[in-house]
């Protein structure tokens, strides 16, 4: 009896430390509207309490965080007016994302969209290769 109950104590404590891990490495328990364009996902997560907006990228085969970046945004505001903006990269705790504030004090609907060119090496030499991928969101602050 106490070899069963070492042994689902270890199974329950193994399961646990399993999906912490790849729940921490994929990113996917964030909130946010998600894209994948061309093999490569975008997810989108407007904070209006801190007028920022976070933008994170990861590989659509190996999911992994993509940092190597440049990212930049074209809002349209809900009266019309449009701004553009880069996001720079930051690495916070566990994600890295590409983020920068946005005044949300307006009503009504904003149009993001963002354009991400991203770099890849190409096998074991410094060549690199850029993809351009736009991602087109909007968020509506009622």
């Amino acid at each position: 009896m106490k070899r069963i109950i070492i042994f689902y104590i270890s199974c329950i404590l193994l399961l646990l430390a399993t999906t912490s891990s790849v729940i921490a490495h994929t990113g996917h328990e964030m909130e946010g509207e998600v894209k994948v364009v061309k093999g490569v996902e975008g997810r989108l997560k407007v904070t209006p309490a801190l007028s920022r907006v976070d933008f994170y990228l990861y590989d659509g085969k190996t999911d992994k965080a993509i940092s190597d970046a440049k990212v930049k945004v074209t809002i349209t505001m809900p009266e019309g007016k449009k701004m553009e903006k880069e996001l720079p990269g930051t690495k916070t705790e566990e994600t890295f994302s590409f983020m920068n504030t946005v005044d949300l004090s307006l009503q009504g609907i904003y149009s993001f969209d963002i354009v991400a060119k991203v770099q890849y090496k190409i096998g074991f030499k410094a060549y690199h290769s850029v993809k351009t991928v736009t991602f087109p969101f909007t968020y509506e602050v009622k």
